[in-house]
């Protein structure tokens, strides 16, 4: 059972994942849930890495 708290963290990125991955072809969803989470996870791949990079 999530908190408050944890429902407030997870609650935006959630609707915005889900909602993109609606909008794209089906055989892409999976690819794209994967991207997001696993950038949350592991600081440590080659996406994550690209996207903070950009950031800076």
């Amino acid at each position: 059972m999530l908190t408050q708290e944890q429902k407030t963290i997870f609650g935006k990125p959630s609707y915005y994942i889900s909602f993109l991955a609606v909008a794209l072809p089906s055989r892409s969803a999976p690819t794209f849930c994967e991207l997001p989470v696993a950038s949350m996870i592991i600081a440590e791949g080659f996406v994550t890495q690209s996207w903070f990079q950009n950031k800076i």
